[in-house]
């Protein structure tokens, strides 16, 4: 939910995205003060900007194929019956990687808005009450030794939080592997540092450090997680996509079809049945 309310905002505020950047760019605003308004709108709530981002995505639905879920929508992009996917970026590694494997010529690439983006991350945590915290922390502190990130990294295609010159010499290797479409040098010193300034990584584990200083980090719904929720679930059960009502069409087509035959075949029964008796009655004896 919260990342298709997100691209909806983007969406439907797309004008005001620009108009920031425009104003960055004109120095007229400094990369703070861009960062706090694009933050407000990004995380916008109110019944009106709700209303709004619902009405784009049911106009969505009516032009594309909406799953709305993780695992059909990178497969869908891996073997070519998809051509534009929202993901999150180790699903594109992911599919990137499995598209390569498959070498049925699809070419998948990972690109992010120009008007920004959401900023996100996974995080181990210790609930309050549990029973083992040793044991947590001596995990915790295993996944994040070096050697063990890289694995995890490569399994799972989701950037990890450890940093350094084996991490920094692994992911260069796999962009190369990936044969990914770059835009050339990035800067990725807010994470590696400033010795990392000029390396081609892949955009879709460590974007650029513009892109990352003119995007924002989604919030809680806070007190309108019931109205959102209520448009998800309008979203996806009142209003119906082509798409969807096509594939609903032949599945209820097929049903009638082999009801149609059932009932077809029971009365074809019933007759040969009715045949044989009357058939029978002749050659019975009258005593």
């Amino acid at each position: 939910i919260r990342d298709t309310y997100a691209a909806g905002n983007l969406y439907v505020f797309a004008e005001e995205y620009k108009a920031l950047i425009v104003q960055l760019e004109n120095e007229e605003i400094t990369i703070d003060e861009y960062n706090a308004e694009f933050a407000r709108i990004f995380n916008d709530t109110s019944a009106e900007t709700i209303a709004k981002i619902e009405e784009a995505l049911v106009t969505q639905k009516e032009v594309v194929m909406a799953m709305y879920d993780v695992d059909n929508d990178k497969n869908a992009m891996v073997t070519g019956s998809a051509f534009l996917n929202l993901c999150w970026s180790g699903d594109a590694v992911w599919a990137i990687d499995q598209a390569k494997e498959a070498d049925n010529g699809v070419e998948l690439g990972y690109y992010i808005p120009s008007t920004g983006t959401n900023i996100w991350f996974d995080g181990w945590i210790i609930p309050e009450n549990a029973q083992n915290v040793k044991a947590a922390n001596e995990w915790i502190a295993y996944i994040l030794e070096t050697d063990v990130a890289i694995k995890n990294m490569e399994y799972i295609g989701y950037t990890s939080v450890v940093k350094g010159e084996e991490i920094l010499e692994y992911i260069s290797d796999l962009t190369v592997d990936f044969d990914l479409e770059n835009t050339g040098e990035s800067d990725v010193s807010y994470f590696f540092g400033e010795e990392s300034k000029g390396a081609i990584l892949s955009s879709a584990m460590y974007p650029d450090s513009s892109i990352v200083r003119a995007s924002a980090v989604m919030r809680d719904f806070g007190s309108a997680e019931a109205d959102i929720t209520a448009m998800w679930t309008r979203l996806k059960g009142n209003e119906i996509s082509i798409f969807v009502i096509i594939v609903d069409g032949l599945i209820l087509a097929l049903v009638a079809f082999q009801i149609i035959r059932s009932v077809l075949k029971k009365k074809s029964k019933q007759i040969k049945i009715k045949t044989k008796t009357r058939v029978m009655e002749d050659y019975i004896p009258e005593d």
